[in-house]
């Protein structure tokens, strides 16, 4: 598997990966609800690039609570020509790892998922089947 780097990213870059403007359209999600960034925008998050090869192809967003004890994954997204190509599995993973190794406290990660994503769901069933073995 390439080389896999999670990193801080802005405004501008969540754009140019989605193909949108908020400042055009300030509700994106509406129009696309397979693009579950809604997180990105909350004043306490921290919006991540995921970047494969140099290449940004994906993008989550990380909110904590006030203790640092518990986190929100939201806005989990690879863009779809990157999709089925094991990155799905193979980033989440990274990203766990780098909660677990950047906030040493957290206690939980919840993973906010927009109830009719499938494919959501079956990756997340892979990787619990996974860590059953």
């Amino acid at each position: 598997m390439p080389k896999i780097s999670l990193v801080r990213v802005d405004r501008e870059r969540i754009e140019a990966l989605l193909g949108v403007s908020f400042e055009r359209d300030p509700a994106p999600l509406m129009a696309d609800p397979n693009a579950a960034y809604a997180p990105a925008w909350d004043a306490h998050a921290q919006p991540f690039g995921i970047f494969i090869e140099n290449q940004l192809v994906g993008l989550y967003c990380l909110t904590a609570s006030e203790d640092g004890a518990k986190f929100l994954l939201g806005g989990y997204l690879i863009k779809e020509r990157y999709q089925e190509h094991g990155y799905g599995q193979t980033t989440l993973v990274e990203i766990l790892k780098k909660i677990s190794q950047d906030h040493p406290y957290c206690q939980t990660i919840n993973l906010a998922v927009e109830p009719q994503s499938i494919v959501i769901k079956r990756l997340c069933q892979k990787l619990v089947s996974h860590a059953a073995t």
